[in-house]
């Protein structure tokens, strides 16, 4: 069952064009998936924007949930192949 949402979701990422799903982001959760996958905690991303750690993980979240992926692994794997990194 895991794998198959894995696969559902990876599928949706290819069809939709995984650049498509990355302009959807807003500026703000770009900002902050760039450096999720800089592999900063979000306590780090928070201080270095200024804004509090929940605002982070809202953010990272919502970023996390447009783009199909769960794990800074998946999101720096996600930018590099789109040149955002």
């Amino acid at each position: 069952m895991i794998e198959a949402n894995v696969a559902s979701r990876r599928a949706a990422i290819e069809s939709a064009g995984k650049r498509e799903l990355y302009d959807s982001l807003t500026p703000r959760e770009a900002d902050i998936l760039k450096l999720v996958a800089q592999n900063l905690l979000n306590r780090e991303i928070a201080e270095k924007l200024g804004i509090q750690e929940h605002t982070v993980k809202i953010h990272r979240s919502n970023g996390c949930r447009k783009l199909g992926v769960r794990s800074a692994l998946e999101v720096s794997s996600l930018l590099r192949e789109i040149g955002e990194l």
